[in-house]
């Protein structure tokens, strides 16, 4: 079967037959996006609506594997963990039972939760894509018989779609970065950042007053995201102009006693005004949190939406992908 066209044009003809065909094919494809963009949207407002206040939130169990170093669980409700309950068994401190309250237990005055800076700062991302949607703008079609797809600004709506298509994408991608976490810190020293968009423990350390018994001086306690769950990790502190006993030396010299081994045992940190050592480093993640699953799920079928557009858009314009 031939593809040949019949009657027959001249190269000229055929070349301008050919620039309306690709004008016609684009106006069409623009003006499909509308339904493209009115789906993410809906999307984006369900992941939104998983970290609403009036959203139940998500309880979640948190057990230290193979010991009772950590035992207890905590509610999550939006960006914040409203409630608590947390034991510790360490090996280098007195046992502990702490409460997370948001109430004072001093002032009895209610006050803020324990924030999650990550996912605040996740709720920023969508508000930014749904303001992203809302701005974006499209072909207008004309029904005339005359009037053909060239008579629209074809390449400025492209352009202006897929510049709002790569934001979208960069949203996408920011936000399932805060789910996944960020990677663990290099051997060479500790990171200033323990999560994306959350500064490390001891710049931005929590509320003592947050606790019920307040937290004491001696532990750090820092809580950020991990592949969906809330990673929870505590520090034993001494501080640096404390130095070790005799006996401590010679137990350790001897092999009876033995320095608890992690990868901040050698650094020093400026904490709460103070220089510090970790003396005991626990990490522990908690059960997996349903509503940061949903998200992330919505997450990933959005981004591929997004690409699958974008790759629609490059093929209509024969234009090479960008590293």
């Amino acid at each position: 079967m031939s593809s040949t066209i019949y009657p027959y044009l001249s190269e000229e003809k055929l070349k301008i037959a050919e620039k309306e065909s690709a004008a016609k094919e684009l106006s069409w494809l623009l003006g499909s996006f509308e339904e493209t963009f009115l789906a993410l949207k809906n999307g984006i407002e369900e992941c939104h609506a998983l970290f609403a206040p009036a959203h139940r939130g998500s309880t979640l169990v948190l057990s230290s594997p193979r010991s009772e170093s950590i035992k207890g669980h905590i509610t999550r409700v939006g960006s914040q963990i409203i409630k608590g309950t947390i034991n510790l068994r360490l090996r280098t401190h007195a046992p502990l039972n702490l409460m997370i309250s948001p109430i004072s237990s001093d002032a009895k005055t209610k006050i803020d939760g324990l924030s999650l800076s990550s996912l605040s700062t996740l709720c920023k991302l969508l508000d930014q894509s749904l303001e992203c949607l809302e701005s974006t703008r499209f072909p207008v079609a004309d029904t005339g018989a005359e009037q053909t797809a060239t008579s629209l600004d074809i390449n400025s709506d492209s352009s202006h779609i897929f510049s709002q298509l790569r934001l979208l994408h960069s949203s996408f991608q920011e936000s399932l970065l805060i789910l996944k976490g960020s990677d663990p810190p290099s051997k060479s020293g500790p990171s200033d950042k323990t999560s994306h968009y959350a500064k490390a423990w001891h710049l931005e350390p929590l509320q003592s007053d947050l606790f019920i018994p307040e937290l004491p001086s001696t532990l750090a306690l820092d809580i950020s995201i991990r592949e969906c769950s809330l990673l929870l990790t505590i520090r034993v502190l001494e501080p640096c102009s404390q130095s070790q006993t005799l006996s401590s030396i010679f137990l350790t010299g001897i092999g009876v006693q033995r320095r608890l081994e992690h990868d901040e045992m050698n650094h020093e940190f400026l904490y709460r005004g103070e220089m510090v050592r970790v003396k005991e480093k626990c990490q522990i993640e908690s059960s997996a949190d349903p509503c940061l699953l949903s998200c992330a799920a919505k997450l990933q079928v959005l981004e591929r939406s997004v690409l699958g557009a974008m790759e629609a858009l490059r093929t209509v314009l024969d234009c090479e992908e960008e590293e």
